[in-house]
């Protein structure tokens, strides 16, 4: 009897060893799997935050720039501007003794100025309008202004365009020649439409004179002292920046 308990003695620290390490090793398989379970979750969190890193640059690439934007990174870029135009337009003199009709022809114009902002531009224009072909009477309008242009609508490259400046008419039929001179308003409405790297703006322009003497260049007297001029024009002009 004595054997036989020395013996089960014996058993139990066995026994104990054995279920000790089967405990031990339950614990290192949990804490590899706590452990590959975490790493896996950290490479996915990196995974979905480098796609949506990836995604937010596509978009940003992609993203088609505003008429707002390239306003702005041309006026970052460029601080002068010019236009040439060409157009054909109807004018003629108002007056106590003048013909009420008007004549049709064509014209140019060119402008010459700087960027204020990006949608704000400054700058000098001046037009000649010349009805000399077919014989008779010839007409010649010709003016010269400070002109202000502004692109109101963010979204839009329509434009608005006025300025101050002088004008002249003159009817002249190869025997005398009358001519007038007043301070003169221009209005304009138009659009910048990009072509193969190129501005083409054409334009609807409306002209009026204040009034002034229409004088004979032989006499010098003055056959009425209010004579208008009105001239309305379209054109397509060509914008280039510095």
């Amino acid at each position: 009897m004595n054997h036989s308990m020395s013996a089960d003695q014996q058993r139990q620290p066995t026994v104990r060893s054995v279920a000790s390490a089967r405990r031990m090793g339950r614990v290192a398989s949990y804490t590899m799997i706590a452990v590959l379970m975490v790493s896996a979750s950290r490479a996915e969190a990196q995974s979905q935050r480098a796609a949506t890193t990836s995604d937010s640059t596509a978009r940003r690439v992609d993203r088609e720039p505003s008429v707002s934007d390239a306003l702005r990174r041309k006026a970052d870029k460029h601080g002068v501007w010019g236009s040439l135009g060409i157009g054909r337009g109807r004018a003629g003199l108002d007056c106590a003794t003048c013909a009420t009709t008007t004549s049709a022809a064509y014209g140019f114009h060119g402008t010459l100025g700087m960027r204020v902002s990006p949608r704000f531009l400054i700058g000098a224009e001046t037009f000649v309008w010349m009805d000399v072909v077919g014989g008779g009477v010839d007409r010649i309008a010709r003016g010269s202004y400070l002109i202000g242009r502004s692109y109101p609508f963010s979204s839009s490259r329509i434009f608005l365009h006025g300025g101050l400046g002088v004008a002249s008419f003159e009817v002249n039929d190869g025997a005398v020649a009358f001519l007038t001179r007043s301070p003169s308003l221009s209005m304009a409405l138009g659009y910048d439409w990009q072509v193969a790297g190129l501005t083409v703006s054409p334009t609807l322009t409306a002209i009026g004179s204040t009034g002034g003497r229409l004088e004979s260049n032989r006499t010098g007297n003055a056959v009425t002292e209010n004579a208008r001029m009105g001239f309305l024009r379209t054109a397509v002009a060509l914008s280039w920046y510095r």
